[in-house]
């Protein structure tokens, strides 16, 4: 028994280990977003971590399935390395998005720039708190200590919400400007962005509930 608890731990202890590697990974995307916004840099960094992120991904998982945690939290271990995995892959997307806008069709609107990067900018802090809640659970941290990092971060995703609604808000004032075609493409920016905190507050939930099922 005491051996199954050890393998148990060693196991739980090294897959988030590799996802707040895969976490730190992105921030650094996060913040090089802020050059795709501002400048004509960033993209070629965004693309290399997203293929770093794959292959951690792709480490986690196989220590999943291969037995290395209990399979009663089998599926939302994968649920937990999907959404973090699809957080480079957002990033990445609003990267290639925003570039071939400004390629194709011109340089963003001014007020719409800024409320995306102070969005940018606010998904940071809620990546690094994601990561910090990682990074405590790879050190045994205790069931209560997780709930009281969820709920900093669930608060932090409402706060986006504000963010969101503000850059929304400030889009539908310029349809005057736009282009239909280029307001469905700023939308989707917006909301992709929206989409990076709900998944960080998804992960926290599904980190909460395996952390329960693990004490089981």
């Amino acid at each position: 028994m005491r051996v199954k608890i050890f393998f148990r731990e060693k196991g739980e202890d090294e897959l988030y280990s590799i996802l707040v590697r895969h976490i730190s990974i992105s921030l650094e995307s996060m913040m090089k977003l802020r050059e795709v916004i501002l400048e004509e840099s960033g993209l070629d960094e965004i693309e290399k971590n997203e293929k770093l992120c794959d292959a951690l991904a792709y480490k986690a998982t196989r220590l999943v399935v291969e037995g290395a945690l209990p399979i009663i939290a089998l599926n939302n271990l994968i649920k937990m390395i999907d959404d973090v995995d699809a957080i480079a892959d957002k990033i990445l997307f609003l990267a290639r998005e925003i570039s071939r806008y400004k390629k194709y069709i011109g340089e963003l609107d001014p007020e719409i720039a800024k409320g995306l990067l102070e969005n940018s900018m606010h998904t940071v802090e809620i990546l690094k708190n994601l990561r910090s809640m990682l990074d405590i659970s790879a050190k045994g941290a205790k069931y209560e200590e997780l709930l009281s990092m969820r709920d900093l971060i669930e608060q932090e995703e409402e706060k986006g919400d504000e963010y969101k609604d503000a850059v929304l808000t400030q889009l539908y004032k310029t349809h005057e400007v736009v282009s239909g075609r280029e307001f469905i493409i700023l939308r989707q920016l917006i909301l992709t962005m929206d989409d990076i905190e709900d998944l960080s507050e998804d992960i926290a939930n599904q980190l909460v509930i395996v952390k329960y099922i693990m004490s089981l």
